[in-house]
C-alpha cells in the first residue's frame, strides 16, 4: 500500500514539473514541430490537479498561449483540447448532476437546489475547467472565439431536443463564461431554454436554472424580460408537478442574490407565496425558502421609478400593479386607504378612527394578495371591529366574490366566553345584515343561514361539520390558544380548509418565539420551515445568547438569528400599542363608585 502511494505521489509530482515546464515554454513563446509533449502534461494537470495554486499557476496563462500558438497548425489540436476541457465541466456529478443519473424513474418533482450535494472527487477537474474557460476570455478577450473557432460551437443557445446531452453542455459553458462573454439568448432562445424548466429529469432543470441565475448577475432587468413570463405562466400550471418544480427552483436559485435583486422581488415574492400551498411537499419547500430571502429584501425596494424603466412595457405595468404587494408587507401606511363608504353597510353613526381604516386596508390587501398574517393591535383598539369590517367587505363587494364553484363562508373561531361578544358587536355595526350565526342555531345544515359563522374552540373540537367544510376565511380569535404544536387543537386548526386566514392576538408571542413556529404553521405552512428546523436556526441561538456564561460568537449568532427573524414575520404581523395612537383615543374617564361590603365580606 505504501509503495502504490509513493508511486502515485511520485507520478503527480512528475506530471507538475513537466506542466510547468510546458507552461514556461509557451510562455516563452517556444513552439517546436511536436507540441504533444508540452501540451499533454498541462492537460493532464487540468484534469488531476487538486491544488487551486498550483492549477492557477500551471494553467491560467498557459492555456491562452497554448490556444493563440497553435491557431494555425494543420493539424490544428484545437478540437481535442477544447472538448476536453468543455467535458470537464460535467464530470463532476454532484456539482452538475448527470442527465442519465437523474432520469425520468427517478422523483421528477426533486428540487436539486435544496440538497446541497457535498463536493465529489471529481470537483477539481470540473474547477480547473471553469478556470481555464475564463482564463481564456481573461486573456484573450471575445478574439479567443477568432482565435479558436472551435470554442464558438460550445457557446450556442439553440436547443436540440434530439441531443440534450450537447444542449445542456452548451449551457454549461455558456453559464461559466458568461460574466465575461456577456451575451444573451435571443427572445426565441430564452422561450426553448424556458421550456426546459418544463422538463421531467431534475438535472436539466437545475443546469438551467443556474444559468439563468448568472444571467441575472450580469443584468437582472434583462433576464426578467426574457424569463419572467414563462416562469410566471409555469407556476400556476396546476396540472404538470415538474414543470411547478423548474419555476420555483429558478425563484430560489434567483433569491440567493439577496440585496442585488432589488428591483425585481416585486415580482418574484406573489409568484414565490402562490406556490407554499402547492400539494407537492418538495414545491412548498422550496416556495416558501425562497419566499422567506425575498420578503427580507422588499423593504429595500423603494425607489420604484428607477426600475421600471429598465423592464419592458408589459412587465412595468406588472411590476405597477404589484407595488402595494410590497407596501402591504413592509410599509402598511403608503397603502390607498380605505373610506367609509367602501365598507358595505357599516352603521351611517360609526365613525372609524384612522388606525382602524389603516387596519383594515391592510387585511384587506393581504386578501388580495392571498397573504395570510396576524393583526396584533394592543387590546381595546377596535380588531374585532376592524376584522368584521373586512368580512363585510369580502362578503358584498361584487369585485371581491369569488367564483360559482369556490366556497363563500367564513369561520371566526374564538374563546367560549367571547362568542355572544362577535355577535352582538356584528348586530351593533352591520344591524342590517343577517346576524352571525352560532353553531347550536346552524340545524342539520349550512343552507339559508348567514354565511359567517362564530364558533369556539371546544366546539370546532367536536363537530366534524366545521371541520370537513371549505371555507372562505378561517379567523382565529385569541389565535395564540394555538401556540402549543402538540395539541389536538393546534392539529384540528392546522387541518382546517380555507382559503383566507388570520389570526388576531394582543400577545402573539406568549412564553417564547418558538409560539411563532405554531402560528405561521397555520398561517402559511412551510414559511418557517419544519419545527426541528426553525429551532435549530433561531431557537437554539437565541437561548445560547441568553446564556450568562455566552462566548461574544453565541451572544453574535443569537443577535443575528432574532435580526433574521423579525425581518421575516413582521410583514405579516401589524401590531399598534395604545401609546402609538393615543392621540386618536378619546380621553380616559375615571369614576370612583363607593360601594359596600356584603354581609360575607364583613365577616371575612
Amino acid at each position: 500500500m505504501l509503495i502504490k502511494s509513493t508511486k502515485a505521489t511520485i507520478r503527480i509530482n512528475a506530471n507538475r514539473v513537466n506542466a510547468l515546464i510546458g507552461s514556461a515554454l509557451f510562455y516563452f513563446n517556444h513552439t517546436p514541430p511536436k507540441l504533444t509533449p508540452m501540451i499533454r502534461p498541462l492537460m493532464e494537470s487540468a484534469e488531476n490537479e487538486d491544488q487551486i495554486k498550483m492549477a492557477e499557476e500551471t494553467l491560467f496563462d498557459s492555456i491562452p498561449l497554448m490556444l493563440l500558438v497553435t491557431s494555425n497548425r494543420d493539424p490544428c489540436p484545437h478540437i481535442k483540447i477544447v472538448r476536453q476541457i468543455c467535458s470537464g465541466l460535467t464530470v463532476s456529478q454532484n456539482y452538475t448532476p448527470s442527465i442519465s443519473a437523474w432520469n425520468e424513474e427517478k422523483d421528477s418533482t426533486a428540487v436539486i437546489t435544496l440538497l446541497k450535494l457535498e463536493p465529489d472527487e471529481k470537483l477539481p477537474r470540473a474547477k480547473n475547467s471553469e478556470m481555464i474557460l475564463n482564463a481564456c476570455f481573461s486573456q484573450l478577450g471575445t478574439d479567443v472565439l477568432t482565435i479558436c473557432k472551435e470554442l464558438e460551437k460550445y457557446l450556442s443557445l439553440d436547443v436540440d431536443e434530439n441531443d440534450l446531452e450537447a444542449t445542456m453542455l452548451n449551457v454549461e459553458v455558456v453559464r461559466t463564461v458568461f460574466s465575461q462573454w456577456q451575451k444573451f439568448p435571443s427572445p426565441e432562445q430564452a422561450l426553448k431554454l424556458s421550456a426546459l424548466l418544463k422538463h421531467s429529469n431534475p438535472a436539466i432543470r437545475f443546469r438551467i436554472c443556474r444559468c439563468i441565475l448568472e444571467f441575472a448577475k450580469i443584468n437582472l432587468f434583462e433576464t426578467m424580460n426574457l424569463f419572467y413570463n414563462e416562469i410566471s405562466k409555469f407556476i400556476g400550471n396546476i396540472d404538470c408537478d415538474s414543470t411547478r418544480a423548474g419555476a420555483v427552483e429558478v425563484l430560489l436559485q434567483l433569491s440567493g442574490l439577496e440585496d442585488k435583486l432589488v428591483g425585481a422581488t416585486s415580482l418574484l415574492a406573489p409568484i414565490a407565496f402562490s406556490a407554499i400551498s402547492d400539494k407537492i411537499e418538495t414545491i412548498r419547500e422550496t416556495a416558501a425558502s425562497a419566499f422567506r430571502k425575498m420578503v427580507t429584501i422588499l423593504p429595500l425596494e423603494k425607489d420604484e421609478h428607477s426600475y421600471i424603466s429598465s423592464y419592458s412595457p408589459s412587465l412595468a405595468t406588472k411590476y405597477r400593479q404589484n407595488l402595494n404587494f410590497l407596501n402591504v408587507l413592509s410599509s402598511p401606511s403608503s397603502l390607498p386607504l380605505l373610506t367609509k363608504s367602501d365598507i358595505p353597510y357599516l352603521k351611517h353613526d360609526v365613525d372609524l378612527r384612522s388606525y382602524q381604516y389603516e387596519g383594515i386596508t391592510w387585511t384587506m390587501f393581504l386578501h388580495k394578495f392571498g397573504l395570510n398574517g396576524i393583526l396584533a393591535d394592543d387590546m381595546g383598539l377596535g380588531k374585532t371591529l376592524q376584522t368584521l369590517c373586512l368580512l363585510s367587505k369580502v362578503h358584498n363587494d361584487k369585485n371581491l366574490q369569488e367564483n360559482e364553484n369556490s366556497e363563500n363562508w367564513s369561520l371566526i373561531v374564538c374563546p367560549k366566553t367571547l362568542v355572544n361578544h362577535w355577535c352582538n358587536e356584528w348586530k351593533k355595526y352591520f344591524p342590517s345584515e343577517e346576524p352571525l350565526r352560532k353553531t347550536q342555531e346552524l340545524g342539520i345544515g349550512f343552507k339559508n343561514y348567514s354565511p359567517i359563522v362564530v364558533a369556539s374552540y371546544e366546539e370546532l373540537r367536536h363537530q366534524q361539520a366545521l371541520r370537513t367544510k371549505r371555507w372562505r376565511y378561517v379567523i382565529l380569535d385569541e389565535g395564540h390558544c394555538i401556540r402549543n404544536h402538540t395539541t389536538q387543537l393546534f392539529e384540528v386548526v392546522s387541518n382546517l380548509f380555507s382559503k383566507h386566514r388570520l389570526i388576531l392576538s394582543g400577545t402573539p408571542v406568549q412564553n417564547s418565539p418558538a409560539d411563532l413556529w405554531a402560528l405561521f404553521r397555520f398561517l402559511m405552512p412551510g414559511y418557517l420551515s419544519t419545527r426541528a428546523s426553525f429551532h435549530q436556526k433561531y431557537i437554539k441561538p437565541m437561548l445560547a445568547c441568553r446564556n450568562p456564561k455566552a462566548t461574544e460568537i453565541q451572544t453574535r449568532e443569537g443577535e443575528e438569528a432574532l435580526s433574521l427573524l423579525h425581518r421575516q414575520i413582521l410583514p405579516f404581523l401589524l401590531r399598534r400599542l395604545k401609546s402609538d395612537v393615543l392621540n386618536e383615543l378619546p380621553e380616559k374617564v375615571v369614576q370612583d363608585c363607593l360601594c359596600q361590603l356584603t354581609d360575607i365580606q364583613k365577616s371575612i
